[in-house]
């Protein structure tokens, strides 16, 4: 995860913001052909944004490197554990758990408990950390679970680990023993997720869910702004600004 500093600035409608901003600055102090030029840019800037093709290309490039797992072609003779990173989740005790996790983190739970239903010899584990004193992530996430059918028993937590590079950290230290693993992340997060779970010696399989492109078409073809465009967006630069950020990391160290 990007630092929250990072992800402001970074974040494709915020950068829109900046630009009009400049472009209102340049007009104030009377540059007039730095102005126009200005104009030029958010005008661009929010097209690019707002309409499918550069959203695609980014975020597909990173949904597209890892299919769907198969529960029938995977063979094992031993314990395989499936991980579910965690996404993001609100407490508030009137709502069941399912409703309390956020749209993506919902998406990769239900992908953990289908695969767990299709493997045997299996431990389902539930990761994110906590936003209140009561309850984390993994907590909620494990009562909603439960609530799909997996038994309390073969349900395990984490909430120590507050970024990708940090859940599989806790993971090694609290539960791997050479065993197989199935990670279950967002599609546009899995290159960077499973990254971090090979570089700890880790055999890792991906489980890909929440995709920002189902279809098998690829995106609509339309020149009318969407914020849904911007979301795909952001979602694929921010996972390309934290790879980048990590391979920096490796060539420091």
């Amino acid at each position: 995860m990007l630092s929250s500093v990072a992800r402001f600035v970074l974040d494709p409608f915020h950068i829109l913001l900046f630009l009009i901003a400049g472009m209102l600055l340049t007009h104030w102090f009377g540059r007039k052909r730095t102005f126009r030029y200005s104009v030029s840019l958010v005008v661009i800037w929010f097209f690019v944004i707002t309409t499918p093709f550069i959203p695609y290309i980014i975020t597909h490039s990173l949904e597209k490197r890892h299919l769907p797992f198969d529960p029938d072609q995977f063979q094992s003779n031993n314990e395989v554990h499936i991980i579910v990173l965690g996404a993001g989740y609100e407490y508030n005790e009137n709502l069941p758990p399912n409703s309390q996790l956020d749209k993506e983190m919902m998406s990769r739970l239900a992908e953990g408990v289908r695969i767990y239903h299709k493997l045997k010899n299996r431990k389902l584990i539930v990761s994110g950390p906590y936003n209140n004193d009561r309850y984390s992530q993994a907590d909620i996430a494990k009562m909603a679970a439960s609530q799909m059918g997996v038994p309390d028993s073969m349900i395990f937590t984490q909430s120590e680990g507050k970024t990708t590079y940090g859940e599989a950290q806790v993971y090694f230290q609290k539960f791997y023993e050479d065993q197989p693993l199935v990670v279950v992340t967002s599609a546009s997060h899995m290159p960077r997720a499973l990254g971090e779970f090979w570089r700890l010696g880790i055999s890792a399989w991906p489980s890909p869910s929440s995709y920002h492109y189902r279809s098998e078409n690829g995106f609509k073809l339309s020149f009318m702004p969407s914020l849904s465009h911007v979301d795909e967006m952001r979602a694929g630069m921010f996972e390309y600004a934290a790879m980048f950020r990590n391979y920096m990391r490796e060539i420091v160290n």
